[in-house]
């Protein structure tokens, strides 16, 4: 099993979003090629997430940057995800599911139950959002 580590910062915009979205998606297959379902639940949780920041944390403010990890290792995968927007309180976050009409509310309730564990720090300078999973080999 190949470990890498990778970061990159780029703005928040939703275009600039889907795009490294699916660069992170082709990366994980390189590496993982046959870990397909890993691959895409990373990339769903990634997307949420990033979305998360530019609906909630930025307030559609693309012109704010967000910063980006990833880190794979023998038998686990971290996605760190900073940004400089409004914070929240992920204990006290109501996850979930939301009814079937909704249009949004989905992220966090599908990050959660994709992810083996999620947590969220807040400082004055930064948020950062860490989505981890382990044990590679049962996906």
């Amino acid at each position: 099993m190949k470990s890498f580590k990778f970061e990159l910062s780029f703005p928040g915009d939703l275009k600039s979003v889907r795009a490294f979205c699916m660069g992170v998606r082709d990366l994980l297959r390189n590496v993982w090629p046959d870990k397909e379902q890993l691959v895409q639940d990373v990339e769903l949780c990634l997307m949420e997430a990033l979305s998360n920041v530019i609906f909630h944390a930025h307030k559609d403010r693309p012109q704010k940057i967000i910063r980006f990890q990833i880190l794979g290792r023998q038998k686990d995968v971290v996605i760190r995800i900073y940004d400089s927007g409004i914070g929240f309180n992920l204990d006290r976050a109501a996850v979930q599911l939301p009814a079937l009409q909704d249009d949004h509310g989905r992220g966090l309730f599908v990050i959660l139950h994709l992810m083996d564990d999620v947590s969220y720090q807040k400082n004055k300078q930064w948020n950062r959002t860490e989505e981890h999973t382990s044990e590679l080999q049962s996906h």
